[in-house]
Parts: C-alpha cells; structure tokens; sequence
C-alpha cells in the first residue's frame, strides 16, 4: 500500500481507491472492485495483520467499491462494517455473509472518525468520512484521468442539489486533504478546489432546444417554423439536426436545456436510430418533468411519433398535447394550424 500520511496508506486499482487508517484501531476505509481481491488482500497484510483490524468503514456500496469486503471478512470475521442504513442492507444481499455492523446515523462518531450523511450523491447510501483534518470523500470530489469535472458529469450531475448539499457539509470543517474514491488526492487550496468543484453544478442554460431529424427536408420546414416563433419573441434558443452525430453533445445539451421542442421523421416504421442514440445518452433523473413539444413528418404512418411520445413519457417528460404530425409536409392551413400549437406550447412555459 502507498504509504499517504504517517497513519493512511492508499490501495489504488483501475481508478479506485481504498484506505487504511493505521493507529492504536485499524480502520479500512472502502475497497475495490473484486477482481482485485488477491492483490488488495496481500497488500494490506503486508501492511498490518488482518487479526489486528478493528472496522471497515463503507461510504458508498457500489461493486467497485466494495469488491473486497466479502475477501476481507474472510480473513476476520471480527472485522465490523461502519455502514448507513441503506448500504448495510445491500451489503447483506451483495455479500451473502453474516457480518458485524453499526450503523451510522449523521454525527456519528467512533474511534476518532465522524460520520455525515450525504444521501444521494448517487445512491441513498451515501456518507462522508472525516479523520481529523481529512475527508474521505468517495464519490464525491473523485476524478478520471481527465479531471474531476469528467467525474462528476458521468456519474454525480445526476443530483446537482445532492452534491451542492455535500459541498455544504464540508465548509464547515477545516480540511487539509480530500482522499476520493477515485482518482488523486487534493493536498492543497481546499476551498478554492471545493469552490471550483461547485461550478459543476450549473443550472439549466434557460434556452429552449430544438432538435430534429429530417431525411427530406420537411420535418426541417417546421423546425425552422418553431425557429421563427422564437426569434419573434425574443426567446433564447438553440437548434440542431441531430443526423450530423455529436450524440453526447447533444444529450448534454437536453439535460441543460429549459424545454425541449423534438422533430422526428418516420423511417421504416419508427424514429430515426439518431434520435434513439442521443436519448439513451441522455440523464434520465434530471430531466424528468422537463417541458417536451414534439412534431413531425411522415408518408404511410406515423410510428415514430407514436414511439417517440411513448417512450418520453416514460422516462417522465411534460409531453405537451397531442404531437403534431403532418403527412409528407405542410400545407398551407397546417402550417398555421403548426404556428399555433408552438405559439400555444411557448406560453405555456412563461
């Protein structure tokens, strides 16, 4: 293990960071994933006898954090596992062993160590871990090898109001080392590092979004329609034909959008696999309620509205009306008939 402070030592592996407080009670703090367990097992024994640890504190139970817990009780069956509520519960189901447990409420103190609950930084079970002047932060503050920001939009930006909770928490302390789950240690300018962390979580840009498929040309015609609308009131937007790719740019721009106007095609009897791919890469927590106009052209049917209208509303989208679909492209009369379904669909988010 790397030895961090005169006390801590660090197991890292793929990216994953586990912790051993070594003192008068030996504490381990996470795992890793199991794949590891042969070499985190002889790395701590080298370091300090299982016999010898008292606890094994678990901040967040995903696998790849606690991957090697089921090895370590192996190895003493005396070990005590520091758990919330939640993740003592999955613990149980993921190990399939019986184990020794307390359960951590916020405040909790134990053997030098205090305990704050921070429930859905990603999963209900989510605490922190404060040793001192250091904070084991598991998911939260982790990186990848491109930054914490990378970190925080694939796995955290899920719960922004969870995470801004969290920061929160931590100013109340004096820190001068945050040790995450994932990726490099922060030694230095804690605050400036937590207040740089905190313009992750930027709100919603305000602007309505538009996106569309158009194979020839006239589902474009009533997205440039909605365009005009906009432009005539003022309103901030921005648009984009989604057959040019870019998928996670623009599922990024969803989730930040302030509502969503979606032009979609019929192409052998659904929507386009460009709409598909960009919607799977959207968030599906952050953009439930989230106001959804959608419209459309098609020749025989019209089944990618109908599947498209479906699926949002699964994953909770404020579907406005009935879809507006037109076969082949707009007349006259549709057109304005068009003009006032976006007017319509405009105020109704004023």
């Amino acid at each position: 293990m790397e030895k961090i402070r005169d006390n801590i030592f660090r197991f890292s592996k793929n990216n994953n960071n586990a912790y051993l407080i070594k003192s008068d009670v030996n504490i381990l703090i996470d795992g890793v994933g199991y794949e590891f367990a042969d070499e985190y097992i002889k790395s701590v024994g080298e370091t300090v006898g299982f016999s010898d640890i008292s606890y094994i504190v678990i901040n967040h139970c995903e696998p790849n954090r606690i991957g090697t817990l089921e090895p370590v009780l192996k190895e003493n069956r005396d070990i005590t596992v520091v758990a919330t509520t939640p993740a003592l519960k999955f613990i149980e189901k993921y190990t399939g062993v019986s184990f020794k447990s307390i359960t951590v409420k916020d405040g909790t103190e134990l053997c030098g160590l205090l305990f704050r609950l921070t429930p859905y930084i990603n999963w209900p079970d989510s605490m922190l871990t404060f040793f001192d002047d250091v904070l084991f932060s598991c998911d939260l503050f982790s990186s990848t090898a491109s930054g914490p920001g990378d970190y925080y939009s694939k796995y955290l930006s899920q719960r922004p109001q969870s995470v801004s909770y969290a920061i929160d928490v931590i100013k109340n302390y004096k820190l001068s080392c945050i040790l995450p789950g994932s990726g490099m240690a922060v030694n230095a300018d804690i605050d400036d590092f937590t207040d740089r962390y905190r313009r992750l979580l930027d709100s919603p840009s305000g602007e309505i979004l538009i996106l569309y498929h158009s194979v020839y040309g006239n589902t474009c015609k009533m997205a440039k329609t909605a365009q005009k609308l906009l432009v005539e009131n003022d309103i901030p937007y921005k648009m984009y034909d989604i057959s040019v790719g870019r998928y996670d740019e623009l599922a990024e721009k969803i989730d930040k959008c302030k509502a969503l106007m979606l032009g979609t095609d019929t192409v052998n009897a659904d929507a386009p696999a460009d709409l598909w791919n960009i919607i799977a890469l959207t968030n599906k927590v952050i953009n439930k309620q989230k106001p959804c106009m959608l419209f459309g052209t098609y020749a025989w049917s019209g089944e990618g509205l109908y599947y498209m209208e479906h699926y949002l509303k699964m994953l909770r989208y404020m579907i406005y009306e009935k879809p507006f679909g037109v076969q082949l492209k707009m007349n006259g009369d549709e057109e304005k008939q068009f003009e006032k379904y976006t007017e319509k669909f405009i105020n109704s988010l004023e």
